[in-house]
């Protein structure tokens, strides 16, 4: 009998896995448009390369959309890792015969919208995990010259604006929110402090095999470090405090770690280490590199601020 029940556990679990998968699987597409001006508005579209910081030529868009008066939604898209060939780059857009979607696979903002609200909630009242603001299971689809294209790995990352609201302490800017009125701390800074009270580094330290031991304080933080003038705009430039805390996938969960905002146009530079740690040996990336792109805050950036739309 104890045979039996521990076949049919074996069963169960296997099925429960099918289904696991199945769901973690499944994506979802949502139609950008340039003009919507009743649901959301489209800020900005930037082309970013990997030459400049990681090497190689993969290229980086980003595109912006804000809903509500201060709700922002990144969209970032690459190539699919598995596509990539030695240096060589690959597409980041497949075209795509809309009319062949189902309509239980197509979203429209206000899915968008309740993700938003849902994610930041559930973080906000548990206070660490923030895996539903940034999300890889949302196709992005966009019209082009030549048709409808559809997005080869697409990850969507949900922010508050709350420009101008005064903290007492940086720390206090939890990762859901862009205040550029936050006190500043550069990365260097940190680790410096960090590295004399801890006399160790800290866990955005890939370097560190035990960082993924230890949680970043109550919960991941948005830095502001400083800011610079591009043209008539001000560039405001974040970085994250978080972890590496999965072992056996992608660390999605910390998204544009580093990254450039600019008010009106969204985001439009940044870095994804979390992407490019897995193409480290066919890019020639050692773990100090990642570290001194961390404390020196580089990202990629545009050949010149995009225009708003």
């Amino acid at each position: 009998m104890s045979s039996v029940k521990s076949v049919i556990g074996i069963f169960l679990l296997i099925v429960c896995q099918a289904f696991w998968l199945t769901a973690q699987n499944k994506k979802l597409y949502f139609l950008l448009a340039e003009n919507e001006p009743k649901e959301y508005r489209f800020l900005s579209k930037t082309e970013l390369s990997s030459k400049t910081l990681y090497g190689g030529n993969i290229p980086v868009h980003l595109l912006n959309l804000d809903y509500d008066d201060g709700k922002l939604v990144l969209f970032s898209v690459l190539p699919k890792l598995n596509e990539l060939r030695d240096k060589r780059t690959a597409s980041n857009w497949k075209r795509i015969d809309i009319d062949t979607l189902k309509p239980n696979e197509r979203i429209g903002m206000q899915q968008l919208r309740d993700m938003h609200r849902n994610g930041q909630a559930k973080y906000l009242r548990d206070g660490y995990d923030y895996r539903d603001l940034k999300k890889d299971d949302i196709v992005l689809v966009y019209k082009s010259d030549s048709g409808y294209v559809q997005s080869a790995y697409c990850l969507t990352e949900f922010f508050t604006i709350i420009d101008n609201t005064p903290l007492l302490f940086a720390n206090d800017n939890k990762v859901c929110f862009i205040n550029t009125a936050v006190p500043t701390l550069t990365a260097k800074e940190f680790e410096n402090r960090y590295a004399r009270a801890r006399k160790t580094s800290s866990p955005n330290d890939v370097r560190n095999e035990y960082a993924s031991l230890r949680r970043p304080l109550e919960y991941p933080v948005l830095f502001l470090s400083h800011s610079t003038a591009t043209g008539r705009d001000t560039a405001y430039h974040y970085w994250l405090f978080s972890d590496w805390s999965t072992q056996d996938a992608p660390n999605r969960h910390r998204g544009i770690d580093r990254f450039v905002y600019v008010p009106g146009k969204g985001i439009i530079g940044g870095s994804f280490d979390f992407y490019f740690l897995q193409l480290q040996k066919k890019l020639w990336l050692s773990d100090n590199f990642f570290y001194e792109a961390y404390v020196k805050e580089q990202v990629m950036l545009p050949s010149q601020v995009p225009r708003s739309y």
